[in-house]
């Protein structure tokens, strides 16, 4: 539905054949009413008509003034106003789709009516008087008007008329009253049940959807539109071995109709069946050998299953076309990054797109594993200082100083997060980094003091809260003010296991063991966790449970068996 006015002003200051002549002054974008001076025309000369004709060029003018400050509504209601003043169709359709693009939906409905009143038949108005009154919540008119379309012209163009005013609603409720309402009256009709099954399925109401398919396929068996608006409805309510079994059905009596097969496998992807759906694109790229998305899709489903050679293919493939290039390099890159130099080619050569800034990144990355960690510090730098956007450059600056602290080189990092902090000192994200970092280099006032500025910004930051409550309940004896800390944390995020380790470990501080189990075991149940269970062991050791705290540090090694602070606490178990 095109409803931005885009007739030129002149067209319709011509259409209007005014010859004005005295213009004192030029209006504002603030004029509320024109100065009298603002039109002169020969005493006695003027009817009723041409001042009538005057003013709504006036008013034209102030509108297309004020909208090209951007104050689209408050221009809708001039060109409104216009059209109120002369029987000029132009006028009355302008200021129409000026309002309704502002959503001005009262100056929409005054220019819209003029417009059915001086051509009754026109389909457009009609059209746009059904939106205005769906958008102001007119269900009933809009109902009235969309029924009148579907009585008197052909039904497939009357129901895409219908599903377009439908989906100008801005309220949701209005939508779906006005579907309904339409699929009541029409029941006999598959088009009306299918567009109320549509929309139903687009607000997430499934079991309303899917009554309104199995209406419309008693109506028609064979409808394939509604077959598989069915299908795609059943996987998103969760029954995907049915929505995949009617697909494939259809597939079988149509077994060369490659949209519906490519559907089919769009489908398999979202139910995770990548291996079938692997196989479908391949049969797809037969017949459109050629087709970039295709070919990009059955790469990352290469690339997903670990079929790397076949992945290889594909991207190489892609790197030679325009839509998919940057796309292309990136995975090559991750293909091949175990062989630096070329890894690093291919990362190179992503020059925009979303995967722009990791590749550059990943660049880093290698350049540092290969020892090359200040040229890996300066690519990043004269990146960074190519970025207009600030976002971007934090990003940037974080990477850098996570390759430092990866060399636990934490003071060079230090130095780095105060010029990024500098330029963007409210920034969380390097408030935060620069609190670990200095943790880790072993200045906990860095750590209690940006820490502070983050719960200073956001009280409610639990990641903050618990991030200095943990810290003072472990490295010092401020274990009240530990506790409040995380106290609030924990009301913030109840079930964060993070929190609830944290938790454990102030009451155990404190003294409360019973309370430290329970939230420690509670923790360990949602994360096994090296450092959880180290806690939780600790805890039931002190409590004499040894039996439970051999339990816990067995599930704990499985997956870290190098852990010292796990391996000394069984050891502990082990002498006694």
């Amino acid at each position: 539905m095109n409803i931005k006015a885009d007739k030129p002003l002149i067209c319709l200051i011509i259409g209007l054949s005014i010859v004005i002549s005295g213009c004192a002054s030029t209006p504002g974008a603030n004029t509320g009413s024109r100065p009298e001076s603002t039109f002169v025309t020969s005493s006695n000369a003027a009817t009723e008509e041409s001042i009538r004709r005057s003013e709504a060029m006036y008013q034209i003018l102030v509108g297309e003034f004020i909208g090209r400050s951007g104050d689209y509504k408050s221009a809708a209601d001039h060109y409104a106003t216009a059209s109120t003043l002369v029987n000029d169709l132009e006028v009355a359709e302008h200021a129409a789709k000026v309002a309704l693009y502002a959503r001005d939906y009262d100056a929409a409905e005054r220019a819209v009516n003029r417009w059915v009143t001086l051509d009754p038949g026109n389909s457009e108005a009609a059209e746009l008087s059904a939106v205005v009154a769906l958008n102001k919540g007119d269900v009933n008119k809009a109902f009235t008007m969309l029924s009148n379309m579907i009585d008197n012209n052909p039904k497939d163009q009357a129901y895409q008329t219908v599903e377009k005013v439908i989906y100008s609603g801005q309220q949701v409720e209005s939508q779906l009253s006005l579907a309904r309402m339409i699929r009541l009256k029409y029941i006999d009709s598959v088009i009306a049940q299918r567009i109320y099954a549509r929309l139903a399925f687009r607000n997430s109401l499934y079991p309303q959807a899917l009554a309104a398919t199995e209406k419309a396929l008693s109506l028609d068996p064979s409808d394939e539109r509604t077959l598989r608006l069915q299908s795609q409805i059943l996987l998103a309510a969760g029954q995907s071995d049915v929505a995949l079994d009617k697909m494939r059905s259809m597939i079988t009596q149509s077994p060369d109709d490659v949209e519906l097969r490519l559907e089919y496998a769009r489908m398999l992807v979202q139910a995770k069946e990548y291996e079938r759906a692997l196989s479908e694109y391949n049969l797809i790229m037969q017949q459109r050998s050629d087709d970039a998305s295709v070919i990009y899709t059955a790469a990352i489903l290469e690339y997903e299953l670990g079929n790397e050679q076949n992945a290889i293919v594909h991207f190489t493939k892609l790197s030679k076309t325009e839509s998919h290039a940057n796309e292309a390099n990136y995975y090559l890159g991750r293909l091949f990054e175990d062989e630096a130099d070329q890894a690093i080619d291919y990362f190179g050569a992503v020059n925009g797109g979303e995967y722009y800034l990791e590749s550059q990144v990943r660049v880093a990355d290698l350049l540092a594993r290969m020892g090359k960690r200040e040229e890996a510090r300066a690519h990043l730098s004269r990146i960074r200082n190519s970025q207009n956007n600030d976002a971007l450059k934090v990003r940037l600056y974080m990477a850098e100083t996570r390759l430092l602290r990866e060399q636990e080189r934490y003071q060079d990092a230090l130095v780095v997060f105060d010029e990024a902090l500098g330029k963007y000192p409210q920034n969380i994200d390097l408030l935060y980094a620069r609190a670990m970092t200095g943790q880790q280099a072993g200045d906990l006032s860095i750590l209690e003091r940006d820490l502070n500025k983050i719960i200073a910004q956001e009280p409610d930051n639990a990641m903050a809260l618990n991030a200095l409550g943990y810290t003072l309940a472990d490295q010092t004896d401020r274990y009240e003010e530990a506790f409040e800390l995380i106290e609030k944390a924990l009301s913030l995020s109840p079930e964060d296991p993070a929190i609830l380790d944290s938790m454990g470990w102030v009451l155990y501080r404190l003294g409360d063991l019973p309370g430290a189990e329970k939230y420690l075991s509670r923790a360990f149940t949602k994360m096994n966790d090296a450092e959880v269970a180290g806690h939780l062991a600790q805890v039931l050791i002190e409590m004499g449970n040894q039996g439970q705290a051999r339990e816990t540090l067995r599930k704990a090694l499985i997956d870290d068996p190098e852990n010292t602070v796990l391996l000394e606490l069984q050891k502990k178990i082990d002498q006694n």
